[in-house]
């Protein structure tokens, strides 16, 4: 619903700086996409500017609540795509 995607929205930044923070620490510098796998799917964030993070919920998870093989497919295709989503905004 429109409340929810808003409230997805509003936190996607604040997960993607932290996950920058996290990988800074560890020495391996920002990440390119962060993956929040759940039960009911993935949530993937990608840095498309410093001030624009995209947000992809990929839902349907397989069996046993574990995320199904599309989600690898769907991150691939988007960090493929990461310069035209750039371009756009």
């Amino acid at each position: 619903d429109a409340e929810r995607a808003e409230h997805v929205a509003a936190l996607a930044p604040a997960l993607t700086r932290a996950a920058a923070q996290l990988g800074e620490a560890a020495g391996h510098g920002a990440p390119q996409a962060v993956v929040v796998e759940g039960a009911p799917g993935v949530l993937v964030t990608l840095p498309l500017t410093a001030d624009v993070t995209l947000v992809a919920v990929v839902e349907g998870a397989g069996e046993g609540g574990e995320a199904g093989a599309g989600v690898g497919e769907a991150v691939y295709a988007l960090r493929r795509a990461r310069g035209q989503f750039a371009a756009q905004a």
